[in-house]
């Protein structure tokens, strides 16, 4: 018989969904105010100190700023541009749309140029606002682009930024810098083929334009919100553990409620070379659907990066304005999942449970064991699909977990070894304990060359003792304030939890062992967590149904 799986945030209890700290991210109320003049292209401020990030308005004519009038010296943000001969939802045709960065300044007492900063605990730096020329969009290849100041006294020489899209639709902007491996490939394809990819990360090559690409179903008018996370990436080999992130109350490049109307889908794109030869073809392959606004009452609002300010743990911080504003986890409430797939797979996915052949390999003939291999993540996933087999009455699949902390424990604590060896099948996952801050003490992120090494050799290990597993994406953290203050005493951001996957994907390719990325159901709602960290809510049920759909339809196919 077949099951078929609709799950609705509906279903989750609140206590689940909402945990501590709770907020509407705001880059927030200075905004520079507009008066526009169509009949000329000058920019006058009102002071030539002003600095801030204004999109200029668009004319059906021309791509050309209009004249932009402003009065107030010691505000930021970014307007988004306006369609000055339409006014419905969608673009009169794919005209490109230009944001116009400025940047945000304050004055000191003596009236020189000082940075802005909010006094929340924050000692990070940020550079990267005060060095963006441009973003521009280019509706009919689905592109945007990030040019950068070309100065040669650039501070952010190899900026690493992040980007999502809210609407109807969520999706993630796929960044071609994030393509640029940081390492070397090489491994084979059948007895005869050898695949060989070089890592195209260069930290000593500036780079001035940032090219991204999406991917939705939809056509209409979609929010932008693109935050700067790193002003330098760093190398394969290098530590990163000093590195900050860029002040998280400055690092929004686009303002609130910046917009841009999107008239090429992703079936459009399917045919479109520009697409194909870019990194967003990978990302768009591997979309298993689209996290969908289902307020049938009240029109999609923009979705900003959600992030924890310093000083906001304490539980009478937690509640005041300053630290809500930013942590608020209602603007994730009207989201749920619309499966991707043929006619009859759109809505939710099917699995067989009838057809299924429990091998036993140490469990006897009637039951087929999933276990989980990692520690905290890992066990939120446990839950996930542990309520999942209970509500479909699904008796003869057993679960468990294989406790790890890091990828050495893959080899050396024969306990663990043992354990897995009573699973059928184990879904592995790393990352969490490497980067991140360990409960007592605060122990240095695992670097990529040690991660590497840890996790071949596990794998070995686990091959040669004819264990079953598969490697499944790691999850993104939230910017918690551990990981965004100055140094940091978690590393847990996506430039860090990227190099690890990395890893992980090159790896399992290079064994033979099932990678399953989950980034289009996970990412886009990267930031959701209450805890700033496990996805216990819908996101993670959404990848527990994913992940065992797969696992299950593996059984059959490999007879396990």
């Amino acid at each position: 018989s077949l099951v078929h799986i609709s799950l609705s945030r509906k279903s989750i209890p609140k206590e689940i969904r909402q945990t501590e700290i709770t907020s509407l991210t705001a880059d927030d109320t200075r905004l520079v105010t507009l008066t526009t003049n169509n009949n000329n292209n000058n920019n006058n401020k009102s002071d030539a100190d002003m600095r801030g990030r204004i999109a200029n308005d668009q004319t059906k004519n021309d791509n050309k700023s209009a004249d932009i009038n402003t009065s107030d010296a010691g505000m930021s943000g970014v307007i988004a541009n306006d369609q000055t001969e339409t006014n419905d939802n969608k673009s009169a045709d794919n005209t490109n749309q230009v944001f116009i960065p400025m940047y945000s300044t304050s004055t000191n007492g003596d009236g020189k140029i000082a940075l802005l900063l909010d006094g929340h605990g924050v000692d990070n730096e940020y550079h990267m606002q005060t060095e963006i020329e441009s973003i521009i969009h280019v509706p009919s290849e689905a592109k945007i682009t990030v040019k950068l100041n070309p100065s040669r006294d650039r501070i952010c020489k190899k900026p690493r930024i992040f980007g999502r899209l809210s609407g109807k639709y969520l999706t993630m902007i796929y960044w071609d810098t994030d393509a640029h491996e940081k390492m070397d490939h090489e491994y084979n394809v059948g007895s005869e083929t050898k695949i060989s990819r070089k890592a195209k990360f260069n930290n000593t090559i500036r780079t001035d334009v940032i090219t991204g690409y999406y991917s939705l179903p939809s056509e209409g008018r979609y929010f932008i919100d693109i935050i700067g996370l790193m002003c330098n990436d760093f190398p394969f080999e290098y530590d990163f553990n000093s590195i900050c992130l860029e002040n998280v109350d400055h690092m929004h490049l686009t303002a609130n409620g910046a917009f841009m109307d999107v008239t090429t889908t992703s079936k459009n794109l399917a045919d479109e070379f520009v697409f194909q030869s870019t990194y967003a073809t990978s990302a768009a392959a591997a979309v298993h659907g689209y996290w969908k606004w289902s307020n049938k009452t009240v029109a999609p609002i923009p979705l900003k990066t959600r992030y924890q300010r310093q000083n906001c743990r304490s539980g009478e911080m937690s509640v005041k304005k300053v630290c809500t504003e930013t942590s608020d986890l209602d603007r994730f409430e009207p989201y749920t999942f619309e499966w991707s797939g043929n006619l009859e797979d759109t809505d939710e996915p099917h699995i067989d449970l009838k057809n299924y052949k429990y091998t036993g390999k140490n469990r006897g003939n009637e039951t087929f064991k999933i276990c989980t291999g990692g520690l905290s993540h890992s066990r939120e996933l446990l839950t996930h699909i542990t309520y999942l087999l209970d509500v479909y009455n699904v008796s003869n699949v057993e679960v468990g977990q294989v406790p790890m902390k890091r990828p050495h424990e893959m080899k050396s604590r024969l306990w663990e070894f043992n354990r897995a060896l009573d699973c059928n099948i184990i879904i592995l996952g790393f990352g969490q304990w490497s980067a991140g801050k360990s409960p007592q003490k605060t122990t240095p992120g695992t670097t990529f060359p040690t991660y590497q090494k840890d996790l071949e050799e596990g794998i070995l290990s686990w091959k040669s003792s004819n264990i079953n597993f598969i490697i499944r994406k790691s999850h993104y953290n939230a910017l918690g304030d551990i990981r965004n203050t100055c140094p940091p005493t978690d590393w847990r951001s996506p430039p860090v939890i990227d190099g690890y996957n990395e890893i992980s994907r090159s790896l399992a390719q290079k064994h033979n062992i099932t990678y399953l990325d989950t980034g289009s159901l996970m990412d886009p709602m990267w930031d959701s967590p209450g805890d700033f960290c496990h996805y216990r809510g819908l996101e993670g049920r959404t990848e527990a149904l994913f992940l065992l759909k797969n696992v299950l339809q593996m059984n059959v196919k490999y007879n396990w």
